[in-house]
């Protein structure tokens, strides 16, 4: 028996015949996941891109303060990777729930299908805002250390390149 989503919507239907499921197929998928697969996937995976974001917003303002190359940053740097391989899993298994054929559902299971992957979608969409905005958050501070790097260089160069043009 399939299990109760987010508005109380089975996600598999039962074939005419028998009492036994038949999963939905996504076109093209290959992998013959059901709806309910699909859409706990997604919804998990969402899930997890808002934990991995609250991890980076937690560990770069560790990593503001520690030194660079420390284990914050290279904490930083294996949490954004791993969300962006996350994000374009998600992705693909959105756009499979998304092919879903509703040709043969009720039209009452027809508008909470649509209505389901339309709040999925639009979880999916804000967790991918909240991840840009810290990346961005991010890149800019990594750019502005970069900055500051070289301006340090500079200045530690322009210091030397002096005293080596007195002892001439």
């Amino acid at each position: 028996m399939a299990s109760r989503g987010e508005f109380g919507v089975r996600y598999s239907t039962l074939d005419q015949d028998s009492d036994r499921e038949q999963p939905f197929a996504a076109p093209g998928s290959g992998a013959g996941l059901s709806y309910e697969e699909l859409s706990n996937r997604v919804a998990s995976s969402v899930t997890q891109i808002n934990s991995n974001v609250a991890s980076l917003q937690r560990l770069f303002k560790q990593a503001i303060k520690a030194t660079p190359g420390s284990r914050f940053h290279v904490q930083l740097s294996s949490v954004q990777r791993t969300t962006t391989e996350l994000i374009k899993s998600t992705s693909e298994n959105m756009h499979r729930l998304e092919g879903v054929s509703t040709g043969s559902m009720s039209s009452a299971t027809k508008n909470r299908h649509i209505l389901h992957v339309e709040r999925l979608r639009n979880n999916f969409k804000s967790a991918l805002d909240r991840f840009s905005g810290i990346t961005k958050t991010i890149v800019d501070r990594e750019r502005v250390a970069v900055g500051e790097a070289r301006r340090n260089v500079s200045l530690t160069r322009g210091g030397i390149d002096d005293e080596d043009e007195d002892e001439d």
